[in-house]
């Protein structure tokens, strides 16, 4: 959600329920993936700072 609200319809949503579902349903991988690499890179949070990490093993 916060992908979609804060990057994707940023300067311009869906008009209708129906837009947002079609442009959901067409969302590529690596969209969102650029998106969490964009997020991870201006965080202010430290590979130490994760505390749990747990599952991802």
């Amino acid at each position: 959600m916060n992908y979609l609200v804060s990057y994707r319809w940023k300067k311009q949503s869906p008009a209708s329920i129906k837009e947002c579902k079609e442009d959901i349903l067409h969302i590529e991988p690596n969209e969102f993936f650029d998106y969490q690499q964009l997020l991870a890179q201006t965080s202010s949070l430290k590979i130490k700072d994760w505390h749990d990490l747990t599952d991802l093993f």
